[in-house]
């Protein structure tokens, strides 16, 4: 046996080498689905895992303060357990974690051990605060107080064969009583020191044999004390005999009885009984009844019982033997008046450390406040831990750290945002005390701008990005670019005057003088130029192109100077026959002519100062006057024959002559 109990310490040892807050507290085991089941108080959780070691699972993790004791159904595949956190509590689930219900919830203080009558669905527990063993069935029904012992201090407990066997930490001893109620009796051993957890083991199956029978044909038990049984297997009476019988199963009668009128034998001052026996602790100097020793003054301090013969529990103190408070450091009470010698136990209070601290308090004298537990509950009265969690905002055991800078809410567990940088988050609501960066809106900044908006809390809006597109929501630049019209990054920029179009690349027409054309468009708000139509001042009053206009224009040009050209001819023309009229006439003909001047019809002559000698000037007349070819030939008259006529006389004939 020693060998498997070391090997399954190993295992577990094993296990927890992964867990550095692991507190093992209870173990139960199913043998023939070969799992250990165990609770686990430093980390809030039930574990399962296989006999050997391997395959271990959290099955239980949440609802849970401080679990301690467990037990197992195995038929039924169900998992039973208590917690002694500061809601304190008894709960069922199924192997697996599933169905979890809370069986028992009220009047129960640190309930450690657990137990169960599987056969008759019972289970038992011990409460070393409330100094009680009860019991309740399995559906929450039936519970039973089976014993109070103020000052006792339960721990462990286990059901056998009718028999609940439990373990007392003051008193350092191992007791049994009926699984109904009844007479408790001492199984004392001078090695116990710290008695914890108990198991009782058996090779045979329970007994059949009902309550006050034995063994394998159920022979009655003995005169076993009143409110007491006897062991199923041996017929041992686990409290005692009554009076007038001895011996493990009580069926022997005393040599020495008072039975039947028989008188017993004188005994000395303080002894009572057949035997003699010595009174107990009788108050003051009253001795006890000389036949049942019972004190008829009561019981020194530390003594009790009716014959004052029990001593009182460690831990106790008074004539009633009741129970000290929470003394601090594990030093008994005074055994007169009850004193704390060192003070209290963290979490109590008073002259006699029996107040408990308030809820929201917690600590050597209830001093100290619980942080920030969860809203709706309170610390742990000793340790101060918050055992539903904390605020949003804090985090912690005792929920007293404040969340990280940049994280926020349960358990920290948020980031902030997009704050403006340089700040942070509220600790507890997440909203950016500052604002939000460029692009962000919203308490916590944690809203995107819509389209068309951006910058600081998305107050700004888009200027005239490319349509179908919107601007950046931090920057404002517009990354498809800008309408017609509009220029720069945020497309902000309006066209310089004269310019318009798409990125401004456009220049104004033909405008009115003074006005310039509209930045998108292009068209002239105040009309075209003398020369120009259309909306943008670019056609002609023909309609003709700007190219065609140009070379209108050298035309013009060309046509202009041919035109000056002409008149400078005529003006020079001019010119020669005025110049030509005021010249001096010749008085004799040049001694080159042979003949003189031609002879005009009518006697007219025409002097002429060309050569040859002969010149002829036909007369212009009309058509019908017009001679033939050989009265022109008599017309040339041999200028050397010819008498120059007076100028004056002549003069007067050029000018009354047509030139052509």
């Amino acid at each position: 046996m020693v060998g498997k109990y070391a090997t399954l310490c190993a295992c577990l040892c094993l296990h927890q080498v992964y867990a550095n807050d692991a507190t093992p507290d209870g173990i139960a085991i199913d043998s023939i689905a070969r799992k250990i089941f165990y609770t686990d108080t430093g980390n809030d959780v039930i574990v399962v895992l296989n006999m050997n070691g391997t395959g271990s699972e959290i099955v239980v993790d949440s609802g849970l303060n401080e679990p301690r004791g467990i037990v197992l159904h195995e038929e039924n595949r169900k998992m039973y357990w208590t917690d002694w956190g500061l809601d304190a509590y008894i709960a069922s689930a199924n192997y697996d974690g599933t169905n979890i219900s809370r069986i028992v919830t009220t009047g129960l203080g640190w309930p450690n051990g657990l137990t169960m009558d599987r056969r008759n669905g019972i289970l038992y527990w011990c409460d070393s605060l409330t100094f009680r063993l009860e019991s309740v069935r399995v559906d929450g029904t039936q519970r039973t107080v089976l014993l109070i012992e103020p000052g006792a201090r339960y721990f462990g407990i286990f059901f056998h064969d009718g028999v609940i066997y439990f373990t007392d930490r003051n008193r350092r001893a191992v007791f049994n009583i009926p699984s109904t109620g009844g007479t408790t009796g001492t199984m004392t051993s001078t090695q116990i020191t710290t008695p914890v957890g108990i198991h009782v083991f058996s090779n045979r199956k329970p007994s059949e044999c009902p309550v006050g029978q034995y063994g394998d044909d159920c022979e009655q038990c003995g005169n076993c004390n009143e409110g007491s049984v006897c062991e199923k297997t041996t017929g041992k009476c686990l409290a005692g005999c009554v009076a007038g019988y001895k011996g493990s199963d009580c069926k022997q009668v005393q040599d020495k009885t008072s039975v039947a009128g028989i008188t017993p034998k004188a005994c000395p001052a303080n002894t009572h009984g057949p035997d003699c026996a010595p009174c107990g602790m009788c108050a003051g100097v009253v001795p006890c009844n000389k036949v049942l020793g019972v004190c008829p003054a009561g019981c020194q301090n530390g003594w009790t019982g009716d014959k004052c013969d029990r001593a009182c529990l460690p831990n106790t103190y008074g004539t009633s033997c009741q129970p000290c408070g929470q003394c601090a450091g594990g030093v008994h009470c005074d055994k007169s008046s009850g004193l704390c010698a060192n003070g209290c136990q963290d979490g109590w209070s008073g002259s006699l450390c029996r107040t408990q601290c308030i809820p929201g308090t917690y600590g050597a004298g209830c001093l100290s406040l619980c942080s920030h537990c969860k809203t709706g509950s309170v610390c742990h009265q000793a340790t101060g831990r918050c055992p539903t969690g904390c605020q949003q905002g804090w985090s912690g055991a005792k929920c007293d750290e404040e969340c990280e800078p940049g994280t926020y809410g349960k358990n920290c567990a948020s980031l902030c945002s997009h704050c403006m940088l340089g700040s942070v988050c509220n600790h507890v609501t997440g909203q950016c005390p500052d604002g939000c960066q460029s692009g962000w809106s919203g308490d916590k900044c944690d809203e995107e701008c819509i389209p068309g908006t951006y910058g600081a809390g998305c107050l700004s809006l888009c200027f005239h990005c490319k349509t179908g597109s919107v601007c950046h929501q931090a920057t404002g630049r517009c990354p498809a670019g800008c309408q017609q019209g509009w220029s720069g990054a945020k497309c902000d920029e309006e066209c310089e005057p004269g310019t318009y179009g798409k990125n401004c690349a456009s220049l104004c027409s033909h405008c009115m003088l003074g006005s310039v054309c509209n930045h998108v468009t292009g068209q002239c708000p105040d009309g075209c130029q003398s020369g120009w139509s259309g909306d943008r001042c670019d056609e002609d009053m023909q309609g003709s192109t700007k190219q065609e206009a140009s070379n209108m224009s050298v035309l013009i040009v060309a046509a202009s100077v041919i035109i000056v050209l002409l008149v400078i001819i005529a003006i020079v023309a001019v010119a020669v026959l005025v110049r030509r009229k005021r010249q001096p006439r010749q008085k004799t003909i040049d001694q080159y002519d042979t003949a003189g001047p031609p002879m005009l019809t009518g006697g007219y002559r025409v002097p002429s100062d060309q050569c040859p000698a002969y010149l002829g000037i036909m007369r212009p007349t009309h058509a019908s006057s017009i001679q033939t070819d050989d009265a022109q030939a008599d017309a040339y008259i041999p200028m050397s024959n010819t008498t120059r006529q007076p100028t004056e006389e002549l003069e007067d004939h050029i000018y009354e002559t047509p030139l052509f």
